[in-house]
This record gives C-alpha cells, sequence and structure tokens, in this order.
C-alpha cells in the first residue's frame, strides 16, 4: 500500500512552528477511472442551472466512515456501516470503497455520525444510515436505512451539512432547512430555520450549526455548552444567533468552530479540550486567531482537531493527533499548526472526522491518515496510519479516482 509521501514531493515537517497492508488483484492503477453507473434516478426532473461542484463537497469524513463524489457523479464510501451508512444495502464494515446505490448525478456528499447525504444536480436530497432521531427527513423515527431515499418535502437544494445527529440543507433561494435533532429543536421532516435569509453555506457540528451569510457574517444555533456559537454566553439557542464577520468560509467540529476571514486567516472558538482552537487553555466564547496561519484557502474541523488547507496546496493540522490524524509521521498533538507530510501543492480538499483525515488530491486520487480500526481510510487494512495512505478502488482493484478538480 502506496503513501502519500511515496508519490509527491515532500515538503519539511514542521513539529512546531514556535519552539497498512494490502494489494490490488490487479496491480494499482493510479489514475483509474470509474465506471458510470447508468440513469439518474430518482431525479424531480426538473433542471437547474446548478454552480460547478465544490471541491470541498467530494469528500465528506464522518465519525468512522468516508464518503467521496465523482466528476461522473457517483458516490463511493468506506469504513463503518453497522447503520447502513455506506449506502450499499448491508451493514457490514468496508476497509475498501463500495459504490452507493441506487444514485447518480450527484454533486456534493455530507457525512455524519452514522448517516450520511448526497445532493443531485437537480437539487434533490438522497440519504441513508442511522435514523433513530430523524436525521434522514423521512417524516418518521425508524431504524437504519441501507440504500438511499429521497428525502420528501425539499427541493432546489444548493449545499448540504450533517451533524452528529442533525441535517442542514440551503436552497438556492438563501434559507436554511434543518431536520434530525439538537439539544434546542427536534424534526423527523426538513423545517425551516428562522431568522435567516441570503445564505452563502451551511456547516454542522456535534450538536450545532452554521450558516454563512452573503455579507460575510456568521449566524449559529444549537448547543453552546463550549461557547461553539460564540455568542457571549453558553447557553443553547434555537434561534441562530450572531456570532461572526468579515468571513468567507466556516466549519464545525463536535465542539469548536472555524471562520475563515476575507484576508486568509482562520478564527477559533468553542471547546479546546485538545487545543483544536489553536491555543492552549479551555473553551472560549470569543472568537481566537490560530496564529502562524495565513493565504488559507480552506478549512476542516474535526472531532477535536482542526485542518487548513493554504493557498499553495499544502495542509497543516492542530489539536489532536492521538492516531495520527495529521499525516506527520508521528501522534504528537499540539496548538501549533503542523504540516501534512508530502502533501505540497497537490491538495484539492480535506475532510476530517473523528480520528481520521480524509484528502483529495487535485488529480482526483484520495488518501486518509489516522484512525482506521472501521477501514475508514479505505486502504484494505484496519490499521492506524501516521502517513496519508492511498485509498484502493472498488473490490480493492487498482486505486480509487474522484476525477480531476474542475478549474
Amino acid at each position: 500500500m502506496k503513501n502519500l509521501f511515496q508519490y509527491i514531493t515532500p515538503v519539511a515537517a514542521v513539529l512546531a512552528l514556535s519552539a497498512c497492508g494490502g494489494s490490488s488483484d490487479s496491480g494499482p492503477t493510479h489514475n483509474s477511472q470509474l465506471p458510470l453507473m447508468g440513469s439518474n434516478s430518482g431525479s424531480s426532473g426538473k433542471q437547474y442551472a446548478v454552480e460547478k461542484p465544490d471541491s470541498d463537497a467530494r469528500i465528506s469524513a464522518g465519525y468512522n466512515h468516508a464518503v467521496g463524489v465523482s466528476t461522473d457523479g457517483n458516490v463511493y464510501a468506506w469504513g463503518r456501516n453497522d447503520s447502513g451508512q455506506l449506502g450499499n444495502n448491508s451493514k457490514v464494515n468496508s476497509d475498501m470503497p463500495v459504490q452507493v446505490l441506487g444514485v447518480s448525478n450527484m454533486k456534493a456528499v455530507r457525512t455524519g455520525y452514522a448517516h450520511s447525504l448526497a445532493l443531485n444536480e437537480n437539487g434533490v436530497v438522497y440519504a441513508w444510515g442511522a435514523n433513530n432521531v430523524g436525521q434522514l427527513g423521512l417524516g418518521r423515527v425508524t431504524g437504519p436505512q441501507g440504500r438511499p431515499i429521497q428525502v420528501p418535502g425539499i427541493t432546489d437544494v444548493t449545499s448540504l451539512a450533517a451533524g452528529h445527529s442533525h441535517s442542514v440543507a440551503l436552497v438556492r433561494n438563501g434559507t436554511v432547512w434543518g431536520w434530525g435533532s439538537l439539544p434546542t429543536s427536534s424534526s423527523a421532516i426538513p423545517v425551516q430555520i428562522p431568522g435567516l435569509s441570503n445564505v452563502k453555506s451551511v456547516v454542522a457540528g456535534g450538536s450545532h450549526a452554521l450558516a454563512l451569510l452573503k455579507d460575510g457574517t456568521v449566524w449559529a444555533w444549537g448547543a453552546n455548552s463550549k461557547g461553539q456559537l460564540g455568542a457571549t454566553n453558553f447557553t443553547g439557542s434555537a434561534q441562530p444567533v450572531y456570532g461572526l464577520s468579515n468571513v468567507k468560509a466556516i466549519a464545525a467540529g463536535l465542539t469548536h468552530s472555524l471562520a475563515l476571514t476575507m484576508s486568509g486567516e482562520v478564527y477559533a472558538l468553542g471547546g479546546n479540550e485538545y487545543y483544536q482552537l489553536g491555543r492552549q487553555g479551555t473553551s472560549y466564547s470569543l472568537p481566537t486567531l490560530v496564529q502562524g496561519l495565513t493565504k488559507v484557502k480552506s478549512i476542516s474541523a474535526g472531532a477535536y482537531n482542526s485542518v487548513a488547507v493554504l493557498e499553495n496546496g499544502s495542509v497543516y493540522s492542530w489539536g489532536n493527533n492521538l492516531y495520527g490524524q495529521y499525516g506527520n509521521a508521528s501522534y504528537y498533538s499540539t496548538y501549533v499548526p503542523t504540516a501534512m507530510l508530502g502533501a505540497g501543492g497537490n491538495v484539492a480538499a480535506v475532510s476530517s472526522g473523528a480520528g481520521f483525515t480524509t484528502i483529495l488530491l487535485a488529480d482526483g486520487s484520495v488518501y486518509g491518515t489516522g484512525l482506521n480500526a472501521f477501514g475508514q481510510l479505505g486502504n484494505r487494512t484496519n490499521l492506524n496510519a501516521v502517513l496519508p495512505m492511498q485509498t484502493v478502488g472498488v473490490n480493492g482493484r487498482g486505486y480509487l479516482n474522484l476525477g480531476v478538480t474542475p478549474k
């Protein structure tokens, strides 16, 4: 099994800025394309002029599983599957990608604790996996759903988010809808989040959610025990509360939130048990600047760690590194942003889950580093990795390729 360090010119390891086995049956095919699945089943039939797929929406790391969408619109999943979150009509974990059944022409995917979401080019949402609190939005609480089902009552969706046991959708008219369970609200069907309009993007954390408006302000709702909403207190809210301004991207972890400013800097707030805010201390309800980062292109928040992709394509992590999710050949956790080995200039998107990180390169190849107990690295082993290991293809043949990231 090859790692990212072997494929890419390595960058220097930065441990502090201040102070797997398995092989392909047919042999590795590094850039092999995956076959088309067929017709667009379940489409509403209504066509929309959709935006070009965002690279950050093409991969998603959940708590113990990962999902990716290819440029041809097919969806693949790997890792834990006890609630059917891989969407292949089984409950068997998979240490290699399986094709999600019955969906095509997809453009975005999102993962929660044990459920998954996908959005097709017509603005239709599909969901599968756990539904014990209505997180699939089907209008009822049921057992696990092992294959995708269209979420009723919501159309013209442009982007998605999935938290621990809740889901959020942004509609083209700028309104936000949610379903599932938060400490402050619960619904088994999509309901409109009050007080939000002109929204640009949404993210979901463990028990909270954030919305970024087109004017650069951030509003948050849900749990606030660690100050993750950015309010002046630690009280949860079902009504979105104002937290930040001058922001162009957001991310949410288990109990913390991240914001990327227009100037390319990262601010963090909320829980800080593993220094995921980029500083020492406990919890902070006021945004704190993450030191040592400039020219940041995108951000991702794992359960207890944070990740930033710079404009030059390099990747930096801070917070929990107990399982090697930094991808820097160590288990050393720090509040100082630390460079991933071998990722310079080639990373299109990163998604951080619970103890592992999934990486999409510009050429469409996928890598994973960190916790691998359920096969969530997709490399045909259950061994943790401290360097990014390449995700194999379906049935272990070749390597997974999701297609070149659109410019």
